[in-house]
């Protein structure tokens, strides 16, 4: 929030209340868009395990009885009045009686969701805000695109009984091969627009200072969601080991959010006039309370282990299903800052004095996606492929494109190897972030990397990134083992600086730790030196929740070196390291 007294001195001048509010529902339509999808995500999971399983039911013998989906189920026709307004949309076929297939119908939400939010990102009225989202926006519309039709394809396989002459299920393994890679590419599709969404919010468009209840309300339960997210980012990474840690902690941040609800909520105003507070009172005790019902059993949970679907998939698919109910009862309580929005969506309970028409409109949060890998059940056993390799990949286009327009950079890695990193996949986190940023970046570009435990190691000297093998090998080489001695770590990255003498373009140096620490006066006068030798620093944290004063200290450390502080709980950790290699 690094602009937000500079905004707020501009409003007079540039970006008025209304302004401010419209482009924040902009980022909700997209949100909305994002959700739309969500709910076909989930349906087409459910089809896509259902053929894997009867596959798997059916290597005897074809039984028919196996194989179903959701078009098959759900085989009749709709017809109402207005209906037929959707048929612009060519994903949609009605039949000669202008009759739609039952299934095709669920389309029509996502379809209008992404046909408005084209429409707003091209009027000129959002142009500001156009330029950060649009290229996102459409690598995800056409990621999501691609599963849709990878859908169809499954569906027509089971509805046209083509398992019956498929020898050994060839065909609809390769049709499961690509589900696959279209959950995992909507997935980081979504992941990177969300956090553009946050980052222009957060920066650009940050709550006024009025709606101090409902914004304090908020705050309480942002820290919820915070560790939510930080939860289903190490389980889709495959690790559940902090499960029991992340719960306690849920927990007493429920216990703690319901105490303080009379504080926050016990009086809000509505036309100027204070009321009960009833609906924000009973929205912010729902989100917590519904914990009880969806989250909480997710620890005791026991899993049936099927051969066609992989362990870690199946753990995150149900944490999945009770985050998502989780959101929505979030999202429920931040429509209460959006006066016009409320009034709409619960018109039919409101007094006069229950609604606020001076709006402060917040950032609602997506849903997730479902997750499937393909397992191919008579493939035979193999050792663990190379770590190094991520050849299938599939990088979103704008990151490719910031990088291919950045200046030369010189990135030089300045690593926490302390034996903390190994807890909730923290070191794999950052090695397949750091690989993921060595194959879209050029020759032009060269890397260096420094771990830091109990001693300093220099791992990487100015390598230029041409060489992607060899930089993935040693990145794969990273440990965490020992104390930690930032001290030692900080004097060896600015020795590089210094000696590598990087003429060509940008030479940064990225702080990357999960811990608090202190550093000594060498090392404060090496942050003062940095800007003024041109050498950028900027700090990325991977731990967990900090206080405003923690927060505070950090980024203070980051603007005296000219750089910028992270918290990659908020933002994914691959798209802080396109953004520092391409700025």
């Amino acid at each position: 929030m690094r602009f937000t007294p500079v905004l707020f001195l501009l409003l007079p001048l540039g970006l008025s209340a209304q302004s401010r509010n419209e482009q924040v529902r902009v980022l909700n339509d997209i949100v909305v868009l994002m959700d739309a999808a969500s709910r076909l995500n989930q349906t087409y999971y459910f089809d896509t395990e259902q053929l894997a399983k009867a596959i798997y039911e059916s290597r005897e013998r074809v039984n028919p009885n196996y194989f179903y989906s959701s078009r098959s189920r759900n085989s009749g026709t709709v017809y109402y009045t207005d209906l037929e307004k959707a048929f612009r949309f060519p994903e949609l076929k009605p039949d000669a009686n202008q009759h739609l297939p039952a299934y095709m119908a669920d389309l029509i939400p996502y379809l209008e969701a992404r046909e408005k939010v084209q429409l707003l990102l091209k009027n000129k009225k959002y142009s500001a805000l156009s330029q950060v989202v649009s290229a996102a926006t459409a690598q995800y519309i056409a990621v999501t695109d691609s599963l849709f039709q990878a859908h169809a394809q499954l569906a027509d396989y089971i509805s046209g009984k083509a398992y019956q002459a498929d020898e050994k299920f060839r065909a609809a393994k390769a049709l499961l091969q690509r589900n696959s890679r279209c959950f995992s590419a909507c997935h980081n599709a979504s992941a990177d627009l969300y956090q553009l969404i946050e980052r222009y919010f957060r920066d650009q468009l940050p709550p006024y200072p009025t709606h101090a209840a409902v914004r304090l309300a908020e705050q309480e339960m942002a820290l919820s969601m915070q560790l939510l997210d930080q939860w289903q980012q190490e389980l889709y990474a495959g690790n559940d080991t902090e499960n029991q840690v992340h719960d306690a902690a849920i927990r007493q941040l429920n216990i703690q959010g319901l105490s303080k609800d009379s504080l926050y909520l016990y009086k809000t105003r509505g036309y100027g006039k204070p009321n009960s507070g009833w609906w924000p009172h009973t929205r912010y005790r729902t989100f917590f309370t519904s914990m009880h019902s969806t989250l909480y059993w997710y620890i005791g949970e026991r899993y049936s282990s099927y051969p066609y679907l992989k362990s870690a998939q199946q753990h995150y698919n149900k944490f999945v299903l009770s985050y998502n109910q989780i959101v929505e009862n979030y999202n429920r309580f931040t429509e209460i800052a959006d006066g016009k929005t409320f009034t709409t969506t619960s018109s039919c309970c409101l007094g006069p004095t229950e609604i606020d028409t001076n709006q402060n409109v917040l950032l609602t949060k997506p849903r997730l996606l479902y997750r499937y890998d393909f397992v191919d059940t008579e493939a035979p056993v193999s050792g663990s492929p190379p770590s190094s390799t991520i050849s299938d990949t599939l990088y979103p286009k704008a990151h490719a494109a910031m990088i291919a327009h950045a200046v030369p950079h010189h990135l030089i890695y300045l690593l926490d190897a302390s034996s903390s990193m190994q807890a909730a996949g923290k070191l794999s986190q950052l090695q397949a972030a750091a690989k993921y940023l060595v194959e879209l970046q050029r020759a032009s570009d060269h890397i260096s990397m420094v771990s830091f435990a109990t001693k300093a190691h220099i791992l990487l000297n100015n390598q230029p990134c041409d060489d992607k093998p060899a930089i993935h090998a040693q990145i794969d080489r990273l440990h965490a083992l020992g104390s930690t001695n930032i001290d030692a770590g900080m004097r060896s990255a600015f020795g590089l600086a210094d000696s590598s003498r990087f003429t060509q373009g940008k030479t940064k140096i990225l702080l990357i730790t999960d811990g608090l620490f202190e550093l000594d006066k060498t090392s404060r006068k090496l942050l003062k030196r940095a800007q003024e030798k041109s050498v950028g620093f900027s700090i990325i944290y991977l731990g967990y929740v900090l206080t405003s004063e923690q927060e505070k200290e950090l980024r203070a450390l980051c603007v005296k070196a000219g750089g910028q502080f992270y918290n990659a709980s908020e933002i994914d950790l691959r798209a802080i390291l396109v953004q520092e290699a391409s700025q």
